[in-house]
């Protein structure tokens, strides 16, 4: 038999509504990182350019990565054996709110 006081009584009611809020707010959030990730694919796509996007989150806040392959065809180095240079180029965004800092949230 459970204990019938006010307080018991309440958190036994209220225990599957916390568990019900951090469900949709995890999934909310999983939808919102999904979201991210395409739109910023879509933006590079758009361009022209192909790459890969990540999303994650650390202890100042959400961050959004791009890393972008390139090659530019070299002419006169291909005198020297290397017709063509590649590399890559990566940049970040970090979603702030607030008064913060430059480069820091």
């Amino acid at each position: 038999m459970k204990p019938q006081g006010p307080t018991t009584q309440n958190a036994y009611h209220e225990s599957g509504v916390v568990t019900a809020f951090v469900v949709v707010l995890t999934m909310a959030l999983l939808l919102v990182t999904g979201l991210v990730r395409r739109y910023a694919l879509a933006y590079l796509a758009a361009s022209g350019e192909t790459g890969t996007v990540s999303v994650s989150r650390d202890t100042t806040g959400d961050l959004v990565g791009v890393v972008v392959p390139f090659s530019v065809r070299s002419s006169l180095l291909t005198l020297a054996g290397l017709p063509v240079l590649r590399g890559t180029g990566e940049a970040s965004a970090r979603n702030c709110q607030g008064v913060v800092q430059e480069e820091n949230c």
